[in-house]
């Protein structure tokens, strides 16, 4: 009887396993991004995600800021410490001095496959909307 209960418990753990890649939603997957890398390499991704979210999660003193990615032209990484010192520009001109938690993880595809980098790995990130021909 032992023997019978390791065979049906087994498919059901290797299927926990064996979950697909998250969907990334519909108003990030359009947008092309220019990332900087630390080493000063140059990779173009499209559909950037920062912990999951379509928002960048950022702070500026006390208070907690969510800026869709949408709405970002570019993220400059000024000082990288216990937290991440960025200058975020918006696609409507303004710019802002943040701070971004240090491990923050962020996703995009690229053409080889899904990457994954930390914004503390990177220089600047350029994000603009793809050009439908």
């Amino acid at each position: 009887m032992k023997k019978h209960k390791v065979f049906l418990i087994l498919p059901v753990l290797l299927s926990l396993g064996m979950s697909e890649p998250g969907r990334v939603p519909d108003e990030v997957k359009d947008l092309y991004v220019v990332v900087v890398d630390s080493k000063g390499f140059e990779h173009k991704l499209r559909g950037l995600l920062c912990e999951g979210d379509p928002e960048l999660r950022l702070k500026k003193g006390a208070l907690k800021y969510r800026i869709p990615v949408r709405s970002i032209e570019r993220v400059e990484v000024l000082e990288v410490g216990n937290s991440v010192r960025v200058k975020v520009k918006t696609r409507g001109g303004r710019e802002e001095a943040f701070e971004v938690e240090r491990r923050t993880k962020c996703t995009a595809d690229s053409e080889a496959g899904s990457v994954t980098f930390y914004i503390d790995e990177v220089r600047s990130i350029r994000i603009s909307e793809e050009v439908k021909r």
